[in-house]
C-alpha cells in the first residue's frame, strides 16, 4: 500500500523542529491506540466468522431435513394411493365372494342357501362358513381403511413439520444476511483503522525526518562557526607582523607603560575586524549527503502462507500485518515500515511476529493469503525501517 504523502510547510524554525520529539511521542501513543483498536476489530471478525460458520451449518441441516421430509411426504402420498387401490380391490373381492356363497354359485339369496341344507349339521356348517368369510373380508377392509387414515395423518404431520422447517429456514437466512452485513462493516472498519495507522506512521516518519534535517543543519552551522573561529586567529598575528617597526616599537612601549587591558582591547578589535573580513569571501561548504527519506536499510522480501501453526510470538498470522524476520536484526514485536518498489501494493507498516529457517539478515518474509500470490510475489528488493 502506498503511504499518503504529506506536504511539508516551508520556513519552519529550528526551535520548532527540536520540539518535534514531544509530538512524536504523542503520535506514537495514538498509533498504539489505533493499533490496539485494530487488534480488537480483528478479534471481533474472528468471533463473527465462527458465528457465521455455525449459522451456515444450521442452514445446511435445515435444508437436509426439508429434503428428507419432502421424500417422506412423497412416499406417504404413494402409500395412500396404493391403500385406496387395495381397499377398492378388497371391496370388489368381498362382493364376489358373497355372490359365490349364495348357494354354491347360484344367484339365490344367502338365506335360501341355508334353507337348502340337507341336514342340521350342513345348515350350521354353511352358516359358519358364511359368517367367517364375511367377517374376515370385513376385517381386511376395515384394516385397510385404518392404514389409510394413519397415512393421511402422517402426511398432515409431515407437511406441518415441513412448514415449520421452512419458517426456520427463512429466519436463519435473515440472520445470516445480518451477520454478513456486520462482517462487511467490520472489514470496512478494519480497513479504515489501517489507513489511519498508516497515516499516523507516515506523519511521524515525516516529522522525524524534518527533525533530523534540522539537527543536521544546526550541527553544520556550529561546525562552520568553529572553523571560522579557528581560521581567524592566525590572521591576527600575520597582520601584526606586517606592521612597521615603528608601530611595533610604539606598541611595545605602550604595553610596558600602559595597562594590559588596553592592549587586550586593541587585539580584540583587530581580531573582530579580521574575522569579518575573512568571513565574507569564504566559499560555502558543500551540503553533506542526506540520508534516505525513509532512513531505512536495503534488503530482500519473499512471501509465505499459513502453516496452521501460530507465529513465533503466539499470534495468528494475518495478511497485511504479519512478517517473519531475523530477530538478530529486527526485534520481534517491532513495527516495520516496508517499501516494495516492484510491488507497491505490498508497501506499508507490518509487525515482526514470526521467524523462519531461511529468514536471515536483511531478508523479510511477508505473510500472504494464497500459494499463487506467494509464487507471484517471488523475491523483491525492498527498503525497510524499524519504527
Amino acid at each position: 500500500m502506498k503511504l499518503k504523502q504529506l506536504l511539508v510547510v516551508q520556513g519552519i524554525t529550528v526551535l520548532c523542529l527540536l520540539v518535534s520529539p514531544v509530538v512524536g511521542i504523542a503520535a506514537g501513543t495514538e498509533e498504539s491506540s489505533v493499533a490496539a483498536e485494530g487488534e480488537v476489530i480483528s478479534q471481533e471478525i474472528e468471533d463473527l466468522v465462527s458465528v457465521i460458520n455455525k449459522k451456515y451449518k444450521a442452514l445446511n441441516e435445515i435444508d437436509t431435513t426439508i429434503a428428507k421430509s419432502k421424500e417422506t411426504i412423497k412416499t406417504a402420498k404413494q402409500d395412500i394411493v396404493q391403500t385406496e387401490d387395495h381397499i377398492a380391490k378388497r371391496s370388489d373381492y368381498v362382493a364376489k365372494q358373497m355372490q359365490i356363497l349364495q348357494l354354491r354359485g347360484t344367484t339365490k339369496p344367502t338365506i335360501l342357501a341355508l334353507l337348502d341344507s340337507k341336514s342340521v349339521s350342513d345348515f350350521f356348517n354353511r352358516a359358519y362358513a358364511i359368517s367367517v368369510l364375511s367377517f374376515a373380508q370385513k376385517d381386511k377392509v376395515e384394516s385397510l381403511h385404518q392404514d389409510k387414515e394413519k397415512l393421511v395423518k402422517l402426511q398432515e404431520k409431515l407437511e406441518d413439520n415441513q412448514k415449520g422447517l421452512k419458517e426456520q429456514q427463512e429466519v436463519a437466512i435473515v440472520e445470516k444476511e445480518e451477520l454478513d452485513s456486520r462482517m462487511s462493516g467490520l472489514k470496512d472498519k478494519l480497513a479504515n483503522n489501517k489507513d489511519i495507522l498508516e497515516k499516523l506512521v507516515s506523519e511521524r516518519i515525516e516529522k522525524e525526518k524534518i527533525r533530523k534535517e534540522a539537527l543536521v543543519k544546526a550541527e553544520k552551522v556550529e561546525r562552520t562557526k568553529k572553523k571560522e573561529s579557528k581560521g581567524a586567529e592566525p590572521k591576527v598575528s600575520v597582520k601584526a607582523e606586517k606592521e612597521s617597526p615603528k608601530t611595533q616599537s610604539e606598541t611595545t612601549e605602550s604595553t610596558q607603560s600602559d595597562s594590559e587591558n588596553q592592549t587586550s582591547e586593541e587585539v580584540t578589535e583587530s581580531t573582530e575586524s579580521e574575522v569579518t573580513t575573512e568571513t565574507e569571501p569564504k566559499p560555502k561548504e558543500p551540503k553533506p549527503e542526506e540520508k534516505p527519506s525513509t532512513g531505512g536499510m536495503s534488503g530482500q522480501a519473499t512471501a509465505y502462507i499459513a502453516t496452521g501453526n501460530q507465529t513465533a510470538t503466539g499470534t495468528v498470522p494475518q495478511v497485511g500485518r504479519t512478517i517473519a524476520v531475523d530477530p538478530g536484526l529486527i526485534p520481534l514485536g517491532s513495527a516495520v515500515q516496508i517499501t516494495v518498489p516492484g510491488a507497491p501494493s505490498y508497501s506499508g507498516v507490518y509487525i515482526a511476529e514470526d521467524t523462519g529457517g531461511v529468514v536471515k539478515g536483511a531478508i523479510i518474509d511477508i505473510f500472504v493469503g494464497s500459494q499463487g500470490e506467494a509464487v507471484s510475489f517471488g523475491r523483491q528488493s525492498i527498503t525497510f525501517t524499524i519504527l
